[in-house]
């Protein structure tokens, strides 16, 4: 099976955004709550609710940035017929394989319920198919058909379309740079964990 090998906005698609970012408040309110503007990395003063201004600030702009950037996915999606959610089904199918639906839901961390329901309309859509599962007899697979493959190679091809249309005032060196601090502070949430409650 081919593996699509670029990051596509689609790869935003999640059943619900993580806790700190939905949780973040949109970037102009917490920069003005916070007497910001627009801070520069590395500001060491006291910050909103604990947080250094910059850091609050850093957060809230991510969050607003994938809200953006879900919205104009999307749109993209709903193009084709397809919704966010089922699009990342499919390029679970086709990134790994086939998979059973319970493999499905656990790799996203929601129910199988709900995995089932975008699975069934993939299949009535024609772009996964349900075959037989050597290892579990009651538990078939589900895999991408050709068409799926194609539906999804359709949707990166348009996004990065579309992207090369957005009028962004910066310099390729600055946003390699902005990718390493949000790399950065990911690593820094990827590896912390909450104080015990005093």
């Amino acid at each position: 099976m081919k593996t699509l090998g670029i990051r596509a906005l689609g790869d935003l698609q999640t059943e619900a955004p993580p806790a700190a970012v939905s949780a973040a408040e949109p970037s102009s309110g917490v920069a003005e709550r916070a007497g910001l503007g627009r801070p520069s990395v590395g500001v060491q003063s006291p910050g909103v609710r604990g947080w250094a201004p910059a850091q609050a600030a850093l957060l809230a702009t991510s969050a607003d940035l994938v809200r953006s950037a879900r919205a104009v996915s999307e749109a993209l999606n709903r193009q084709h017929g397809v919704t966010g959610s089922g699009r990342a089904i499919l390029r679970e199918l086709v990134t790994h394989g086939p998979l059973t639906v319970p493999a499905l839901a656990r790799g996203r961390g929601v129910t199988r319920q709900r995995v089932q329901t975008l699975v069934s309309a993939l299949v009535e859509a024609g772009y996964v198919e349900l075959v037989d599962n050597p290892a579990h007899k009651r538990s078939r697979l589900a895999r991408s058909t050709a068409r799926g493959l194609a539906l999804l190679e359709r949707l990166e091809r348009r996004e990065r379309e579309e992207l090369a249309l957005l009028k962004v005032a910066v310099s390729d060196a600055e946003l390699r740079r902005a990718v390493a601090v949000l790399q950065a502070v990911s690593e820094a949430f990827a590896d912390h964990r909450p104080s015990a409650a005093s």
